[in-house]
């Protein structure tokens, strides 16, 4: 007797596959993700084996903001009626593969522990500043197969704190991604985690991070090590100069560290043979160059983003990525447009040697700012003009006819250009208002 094709699990399987469960809506600067479950919450219902073949794909994905079933997500983008109670979640947490939390909020700025979720196959991992970190980190030791982990923290937290939270990170070896805001770690941690995922890591993102240095000091009355924090690197591998403001001090116990590497040892033994994508926005680090070591390990890097970078810093960078990173395309430079404590001068040298960064006609993406475009920098942009497919440029520059009539006949070579942004600031208003248009005559 032939059974029904309903019937069949593997034919349940592939129709729920099928039901859409998210909607994209596209709003004024951003696509979102609606959570729309009704179809599937149909098919749920027709009998038990939907009920038990489909409910896994139901909470297969679980967005907080989504669903704000915690009670604290600040955003549901017309959601309100999916306010699921806990208890149900809790319930059916198991089912949860990919777990968003990086728009949970708390009211009153204080840290609360959400309740415990019985996620143990999670493969993607989204944290907020927000969220108890002790509540965290059993949630990433209770989930070593994560292949993406995003987590912020807040800058309200101490060092100390901060530290010892990283442990968690370091049970981990299987990620693809890790992604870290408003961190303070040791860099000696860091790089043992980086080493753990080496064989799998293709994106690393660090923002705001502070990475210290140890160095030790002496032993105390019991035989204990101590070490003492240092706040920047000269040139040499293992030149160091100490803190002015006084000595800060942690005990191998508390850091759960008993031997410390020069960047050398730490660098020599690290491949990231597959990382193709770095994100460094890390220029107000105690010892960024601890971080910008990252760079000379990545043989594959493709994509190199950067925050707000010291020319000096721009030079250096440069020349390493030059160096050790045949493959890179795509370089972007500057997370936001306003002028902070760099002057404009340092921005447009930066822009400049990260331009040259990339091999002659391999530069494929740009996005630089703070620039005046004289005959130096268009001169750099040319030698790419045959593979140019994106360029977004900030220009900051009164007298910026030249400037504009230098990029018209650029752009006029660059025969695969798909997408031109142009921003452009005055500090006073231009004398000639078409200025700004002269480079499009260029494009006609």
């Amino acid at each position: 007797m032939n059974s029904h094709p309903l019937s069949l699990y593997e034919i349940v399987l592939a129709i729920g596959q099928c039901i859409p469960l998210w909607e994209s809506v596209h709003l004024a600067y951003e696509d979102v993700w609606l959570f729309k479950p009704k179809d599937l919450l149909a098919a749920i219902s027709i009998n038990r084996l939907f009920r038990t073949t489909l409910t896994p794909l139901l909470w297969s994905v679980f967005v907080e903001s989504a669903v704000k079933s915690l009670g604290n997500a600040y955003e549901c983008m017309g959601n309100e009626e999916y306010d699921i109670p806990i208890d149900i979640v809790q319930k059916n947490s198991s089912y949860i593969r990919f777990l968003d939390l990086s728009s949970y909020y708390t009211r009153f700025s204080r840290i609360y522990e959400p309740p415990e979720l019985n996620c143990s196959r999670l493969q993607e991992l989204r944290l907020s500043a927000s969220l108890d970190s002790a509540w965290a980190k059993r949630l990433i030791l209770a989930n070593p197969e994560l292949r993406v982990l995003h987590w912020a923290r807040t800058r309200k937290k101490s060092s100390r704190e901060k530290l010892k939270d990283f442990a968690s990170i370091l049970s981990l070896q299987r990620l693809r991604y890790l992604g870290l805001d408003d961190w303070t770690f040791l860099t000696e941690h860091l790089y043992r985690a980086l080493a753990k995922n080496a064989g799998h890591l293709e994106e690393l993102r660090l923002t705001r991070c502070d990475s210290i240095l140890l160095k030790r000091s002496k032993r105390d009355d019991t035989g204990k090590s101590r070490y003492t924090v240092l706040t920047s690197m000269e040139t040499g591998v293992e030149e160091f100069e100490s803190m002015e403001t006084g000595v800060e001090e942690f005990e191998s116990m508390e850091t759960g560290v008993e031997e410390f590497e020069t960047m050398e040892q730490m660098c020599k033994r690290i491949r990231l043979t597959k990382l193709k994508t770095l994100h460094l926005d890390v220029e107000h680090n105690r010892c960024p160059l601890t971080l910008y070591w990252l760079i000379d390990i990545a043989p594959a890097l493709e994509t190199a983003v950067f925050g707000d970078l010291l020319g000096s810093t721009g030079k250096a960078l440069g020349l390493t990525l030059r160096k050790s990173c045949p493959r890179l395309q795509t370089i972007k430079h500057g997370n936001d447009w306003e002028e902070k404590t760099w002057r404009l001068h340092q921005w447009g040298v930066t822009a400049l040697h990260l331009l040259n960064a990339c091999a002659p006609g391999h530069l494929v993406h740009a996005s630089l700012r703070g620039l005046r475009l004289d005959n130096t920098f268009m001169e750099a942009l040319s030698v790419h003009r045959d593979c140019l497919e994106t360029l977004e440029l900030d220009i900051r520059d009164d007298n910026c006819r030249d400037s504009f009539s230098n990029l018209g006949t650029t752009l006029e070579q660059c025969s695969r250009l798909k997408h031109l942004a142009v921003a452009v600031h005055f500090y006073r208003e231009p004398c000639d208002r078409r200025q700004p248009l002269l480079f499009l005559d260029k494009l006609v």
